[in-house]
């Protein structure tokens, strides 16, 4: 086998583990917050995962790093962001803003315009933005 081949491969197995320690990490975060008491009661998906709590009136954002929650209150203001010009837009996300979090504002990312778009208005219309 060439050294090629084996860089290649060992660092596809490189990257395969770090997807499951990621993959870990997050689903660890959402047993958690669900422990705590938070009832998923829609999945908005995303990077990070975005969750709602409709009963007790509560969003959360979940990833390998940890889960944020708010209280619809807390979210001042929401929007559909991108990056790049608008001829070549790419990383379409939710833009969720809130006093309560460390940088002001986190970003849901989606895969495309269509998708982010959709997911903003039905969020927005849960949560009465």
């Amino acid at each position: 086998m060439s050294s090629q081949r084996l860089m290649f491969l060992a660092f596809l197995v490189v990257m395969i583990g770090m997807a499951f320690v990621v993959g870990r990490k997050s689903a660890d975060h959402l047993a958690q917050l669900q422990a705590d008491g938070f009832v998923i009661s829609q999945d908005f998906n995303g990077t990070p995962k975005l969750l709602v709590d409709s009963t007790q009136q509560r969003i959360a954002f979940v990833d390998s790093k940890g889960a944020t929650q708010l209280n619809f209150d807390q979210i001042s203001a929401l929007e559909v962001a991108f990056d790049g010009k608008k001829e070549a837009p790419v990383n379409y996300r939710i833009e969720i803003f809130s006093d309560a979090l460390s940088d002001g504002k986190v970003g849901i990312v989606y895969e495309n315009e269509w998708r982010a778009r959709q997911e903003y208005s039905r969020f927005r219309q849960l949560i009465g933005h």
